[in-house]
């Protein structure tokens, strides 16, 4: 048994880890890297990209026209205006998708689409409406132009050899879109994690199962619905990781053991709920003891709330989370370091990401009280008032109460630093129902 273990059971959580020392520690932790692999770019959403991704040609290929209108020689319209306009003879029509050997001479221009290839010569277009025709082949210019005016050059989006996306970028949408301009058809990213997902209690019947006569006795005997096992499973996936269910496992030491070698045999990353505080059945910490090596770090407390009783630790490289049994709790402890871990391993400093729009700027309805020494996380609800957000602190809060996930719109959190935040004061909140992945 690994040595300097401290009894958590006996002394509680009177040296609660805080958070920023958690993070730091958590650089310390030996976390193996994830492969990487090839895919085909059309199913690269939400892949973490592996390596720079440079483009194989110029976009757009060609200097095409930015608007409908006529291409000409920028110079030959110096000076022109609506008092001393300048005539034009039309030579021909330049359309989208095509091509061909048409170009401009001196006092010529080619009615041009937006999008369409500009004709040899020509450096400029002017736009329809600062023209008019005349008699027979003949328009009349009104402004005057500077070269490339109204002109896509080629590479003004993208040059060959420019970088598309960075290593360490979440594949969105619109860089798919670069992708396929660019003729990146097959791509480098890092593997999904794999997950296992744990729920461990006596107490706990599956929800699936609930309905059986012998389920709903229990119900009524003091059993309650495994509801975090869903919860973390569907989390996992948000942050586009694969989740293994383990299902739900007794208070039993040798049970739990066996599940501990089974799931490290299978996963990237380990995660329990429940088992996790000073309580006589709390028995996952005695066990993760057993399979730490020499050097593994076990954090097992941290000065958060809800979610105080959270633990991590490392098995062969392999991360371990213990999360509180209370759903609120788990879904807050989940949040916290699940992201920070992911990244390790792909071996990428984390930084604080968040979809655009999913942390909201807001006053502060009311007092949000917290304890000095531990950062807390508030369920929260908006409410706006003319032309101002206001945020509201969830009167239900406890860190058992799910439902209270469903009806705050977001999360406020106050610094360890903080005795609460007065009534007025600016807030930050992360919302809870959004789609981001």
């Amino acid at each position: 048994m690994q040595s300097g273990f401290e009894d958590v059971r006996q002394r509680g959580f009177l040296s609660r880890h805080k958070v920023e020392e958690v993070m730091q520690k958590l650089e310390e932790f030996k976390i193996n890297l994830l492969e990487v692999e090839e895919i085909d770019f059309r199913e690269s959403l939400n892949r973490v990209c592996a390596e720079d991704v440079v483009s194989k040609r110029n976009i757009p290929p060609f200097n095409r026209s930015a608007v409908d209108g006529y291409a000409l020689k920028a110079e030959e319209t110096f000076g022109a205006s609506m008092n001393n306009p300048v005539i034009f003879r039309v030579v021909g029509e330049v359309e989208i998708g095509e091509g061909g050997l048409i170009e401009v001479q001196e006092g010529e221009a080619v009615r041009i689409s937006t999008g369409a290839p500009m004709p040899k010569n020509a450096d400029a277009v002017v736009m329809i409406e600062h023209t008019s025709k005349i008699e027979g082949d003949y328009i009349e210019v009104y402004s005057s132009l500077p070269p490339w005016k109204n002109v896509s050059r080629i590479g003004e989006d993208l040059r060959e050899g420019e970088v598309v996306i960075k290593k360490g970028e979440i594949i969105q949408p619109h860089h798919i879109a670069l992708l396929a301009a660019s003729g990146n058809l097959r791509i480098k990213v890092f593997r999904k994690p794999i997950v296992g997902v744990v729920s461990t209690g006596n107490e706990l019947v599956d929800a699936v199962e609930v309905n059986t006569v012998e389920a709903k006795k229990d119900l009524q005997e003091g059993k309650i619905v495994d509801t975090n096992r869903y919860m973390l499973m569907n989390l996992v996936r948000q942050y586009n990781a694969k989740p293994i269910d383990f299902g739900i496992v007794k208070d039993d030491l040798e049970t739990l053991r066996n599940i501990l070698i089974s799931a490290l045999k299978k996963t990237d990353i380990l995660i329990f709920s429940g088992a996790t505080s000073v309580g006589t059945k709390d028995l996952l910490p005695e066990i993760i003891n057993e399979f730490r090596e020499v050097g593994d770090l076990f954090i097992h407390g941290i000065a958060i709330k809800p979610g105080m009783p959270t633990g991590i630790t490392s098995i062969r490289g392999k991360p371990v989370l213990l999360l509180p049994g209370f759903p609120v709790a788990s879904y807050i402890a989940f949040n916290l370091l699940f992201p920070k871990i992911v990244f390790r391993m792909y071996g990428l400093d984390f930084k604080e990401f968040y979809p655009p729009g999913s942390i909201l700027k807001a006053v502060a309805g009311m007092r949000i009280p917290s304890t000095a020494g531990v950062r807390t996380f508030t369920r929260a609800i908006l409410e706006k008032k003319g032309d101002r957000l206001f945020a509201y602190p969830l009167r239900t809060s406890g860190s058992g109460i799910l439902s209270s996930l469903s009806k705050a719109h977001g999360i406020i959190e106050v610094s360890e630093e903080k005795e609460g935040i007065e009534e007025g004061e600016e807030v930050e909140i992360r919302l809870i129902n959004y789609f981001f992945g």
